[in-house]
């Protein structure tokens, strides 16, 4: 499997899906499989998350895999960090926390393109999983327990709605996954 080609194909279902509804997907993968999709509206560059005041090589904490933006209000509606490989533990908490601990999510390259996370933003960890062993188990309690610590940071990052961690085992069952949410994170967003 080429690194990241799942989840720029996930990436290209998302835009297709929610573009007509006034919503960019941000995405730094492409999917080499197929190149160049033409019937794919995503933006490819770095989302990253950032601290201080000027966005340096030194300032970037973590770079998420996908967000679905509002095109007009640069409101964050899902943020997602894709693992293509099984990660251990600390690397789903380290790629979380370094998120949340940001001030800033911009897409590049375009620097200024700032975007806005809050009580609005879905911020989900995809992580892949063999179907065996207790993996789904250490997953809810990892999900739990960087929830509830959140709730003690004071960035402009941790303020989004919720944190879902979940696994997929294949293509397809992550397209559909990050399709629900997406759906779901909408239906929310709508009722504020």
């Amino acid at each position: 499997m080429l690194q990241g080609a799942w989840t720029a194909e996930a990436a290209r279902r998302l835009s297709n899906e929610f573009d007509a509804e006034g919503f960019d997907v941000f995405c730094p993968h492409c999917d080499k499989r197929t190149g160049r999709s033409l019937d794919s509206h995503v933006k490819t560059g770095r989302i990253i998350s950032w601290v201080g005041n000027e966005l340096k090589r030194w300032s970037q904490f973590a770079w998420p895999d996908i967000a679905v933006v509002d095109r007009n209000t640069k409101k964050v509606l899902l943020l997602s960090e894709v693992e293509e490989g099984k990660p251990q533990p600390k690397v789903v908490i380290g790629d979380i926390v370094a998120t949340l601990l940001g001030d800033h999510i911009t897409f590049a390259p375009k620097s200024q393109d700032e975007l806005t996370v809050g009580p609005w933003t879905t911020f989900s960890f995809f992580a892949k999983s063999t179907g065996k062993g207790s993996g789904e188990q250490q997953l809810r309690m990892l999900e739990q327990k960087v929830n509830e610590a959140r709730m003690n940071f004071s960035t402009p990052n941790s303020t989004v709605k919720e944190i879902i961690i979940d696994s997929y085992q294949s293509e397809s069952e992550l397209h559909e996954k990050l399709m629900s949410q997406t759906r779901k994170a909408l239906m929310d967003l709508r009722k504020l």
